[in-house]
């Protein structure tokens, strides 16, 4: 493992298989067919606004037995998230089932900010968690998608001049969580086939 590797291992928290295969299968396949919105970012402080020049996705609407699924192996892996950051976590914000089809994307952004204009339920974010359901592959493939790589700045993780313009790819793969500070900057590169899907919250 590189000095960067290590560094990096520090400010990401990872758990492969932290959903079973088969919860990840049957949630892309009810979100397949289920109602849809478009997700909004918040802007100037606003609520949640539509702005397609910094993202494009859908917010899906899923059954309450599938949130539930997800939420109480949240709740019992919040201790370990804590201790890997070293933050005193008190809840779990609403789970945000999240669908990217061909060209959708997530610019660079933070989760959390610390401007008093911005809502309290941004600003009160800690750790923000993805939970990848899909395999990413390069080729097209039943229930793949391609692109759509979670990235961040190595810079705003390891404080390094030297990695200034470095970035970190994670490659999707079903039942994986990364968890990671939520005032790091992090993108979603565009997807170039199928449909990517993931679950998004915030420990506060």
């Amino acid at each position: 493992m590189t000095r960067l590797e290590h560094d990096i291992h520090q400010r990401i928290f990872v758990r492969p298989n932290f959903l079973p295969t088969k919860l990840c299968e049957a949630v892309c396949e009810e979100m397949r067919t289920s109602s849809h919105r478009e997700a909004g970012t918040v802007i100037d402080g606003e609520q949640a606004l539509v702005d397609e020049r910094t993202r494009r996705a859908k917010h899906v609407t899923v059954a309450l037995p599938t949130h539930q699924a997800i939420t109480s192996r949240l709740h019992a892996i919040a201790p370990n998230v804590a201790g890997h950051f070293g933050f005193a976590l008190t809840g779990l914000r609403e789970l945000h089932f999240l669908a990217y089809n061909e060209g959708d994307f997530f610019a660079f952004h933070r989760d959390s900010s610390d401007s008093p204009t911005d809502p309290t339920r941004v600003r009160e974010r800690k750790v923000s968690t993805v939970i990848f359901l899909n395999a990413q592959s390069d080729r097209p493939s039943l229930g793949s998608y391609g692109g759509g790589e979670l990235e961040f700045y190595a810079h705003d993780l390891v404080a390094e001049p030297m990695y200034e313009q470095t970035k970190i790819s994670f490659t999707g793969t079903p039942g994986t969580l990364v968890a990671f500070d939520s005032f790091v900057r992090h993108q979603v590169e565009p997807v170039t086939h199928g449909q990517r899907f993931t679950v998004v919250t915030w420990f506060v």
